[in-house]
């Protein structure tokens, strides 16, 4: 008689995988949004890598029945949606303006920053490893800057701060907490699916509406590049599918701090598909920064 696993063992497995995917396919959106867009405005790269996973989102709306939906959801949507846009931006202007091995590391600080404001908005209570996580993290950032600490014991931290990328990513991370947890209040009042497709269905449909007025010449080019950058929306729609579904399955801290083994994923791109130099130098820190984002994501 074959033995069944637990159902609790194969719900830990199916969250667990769901982020490993999420992760993957976010760092590898990421690696072809900077090889085929990276000449257009951070702005007009968000809204084509968002316009390009539209084919693969909206066909799913007539497979994915609708919830009943209340004001917690439509106001988590509302506030959600303008710190999103923002967050992108940055995000893109990061990914265009420095190398992947270098600012994808600083994604890390995402679930740090969710500690608290997952505490603040989804009542989810950090425990004290927090600052045992929180502490690694800042070592591995400081390990992405030591060859400046021969100059001096802050010199890592001030060559990092002097770094557009980093300190944009820092900012992003800080941006992702809030919509991670504004996110998740919207997928516990409505269901993973439906809130994965119609909220990132609308923010596509906000950007595209904006670009037409702030960038359209920058618009036109990108949405004249069809065939393989199509490639694109389709890792994106699935790092959509995988993320909703694995962060409504456990806490948002968690389930952000698996994912965040993207960074690990970016830094192997920039050495192979962008040629970093140094790309596999920062790999020491960020496993560092990695450790702290599974014990943030384990014990917080």
């Amino acid at each position: 008689m074959m033995l069944q696993p637990p159902v609790c063992s194969m719900w830990c497995m199916a969250w667990f995988a769901l982020s490993l995917i999420a992760a993957f396919t976010q760092a590898t959106s990421d690696a072809l949004v900077k090889r085929w867009f990276s000449d257009l405005d951070p702005f007009t790269m968000g809204t084509a890598r968002l316009f390009y996973a539209l084919p693969w989102l909206l066909p799913a709306l007539f497979f994915i029945d609708v919830p009943p939906l209340d004001s917690a959801f439509y106001v988590s949507i509302a506030c959600a949606i303008p710190v999103e846009i923002l967050a992108l931006v940055c995000y893109m202007e990061a990914v265009r303006s420095s190398p992947l091995s270098l600012v994808m590391p600083f994604a890390a600080f995402t679930p740090a920053f969710l500690t608290i404001t997952g505490s603040v908005i989804l009542s989810e209570t950090p425990s004290p490893m927090v600052l045992l996580g929180i502490g690694l993290i800042v070592c591995g950032a400081y390990c992405l800057g030591l060859p400046d600490a021969r100059k001096g014991v802050w010199e890592p931290f001030k060559a990092i701060a002097s770094q557009k990328g980093p300190r944009l990513m820092l900012l992003v991370a800080f941006l992702y907490s809030v919509t991670s947890a504004l996110g998740k209040r919207a997928i516990l009042h409505s269901s993973p699916a439906f809130f994965g497709v119609t909220y990132f269905a609308c923010l596509a449909i906000v950007m595209l509406g904006a670009a037409l007025f702030i960038t359209r010449s920058g618009l036109k080019r990108a949405l004249l590049r069809p065939g393989p950058k199509a490639a694109v929306g389709m890792v994106y729609a699935t790092m959509i599918f995988s993320h909703t579904a694995a962060i409504a399955m456990t806490q948002a801290a968690v389930m952000i701090a698996l994912k965040r083994t993207s960074m690990i994923f970016g830094i192997v791109y920039g050495a192979v598909l962008f040629r970093e130099t140094g790309a596999w130098k920062r790999l020491p820190g960020a496993i560092l920064m990695l450790a702290g984002v599974v014990i943030l994501g384990l014990w917080a």
